[in-house]
């Protein structure tokens, strides 16, 4: 989630000292459907997978690699 804003504050009047929130926006992301836990939309930006699938590096995966241990978190 981001969150941006501008301030209120009036630069002209070296006299006025106030602060405030002009614009606020905040932005959410959401995950891949195989991602629980990401940093940013696609599949391969997850840091934890929806139950089902494995974390392969970045990537959730339906199944394990060959030859591959399954860790639990």
């Amino acid at each position: 989630v981001a969150l941006k804003w501008s301030s209120l504050t009036s630069q002209s009047d070296p006299n006025v000292q106030s602060w405030g929130i002009k614009d606020i926006s905040i932005v959410g992301k959401t995950c891949h459907r195989y991602c629980d836990k990401c940093f940013g939309e696609s599949v391969s930006e997850c840091l934890t997978c929806s139950a089902g699938y494995f974390l392969r590096g970045n990537t959730c995966v339906v199944k394990c690699p060959r030859l591959s241990i399954p860790t639990t978190q």
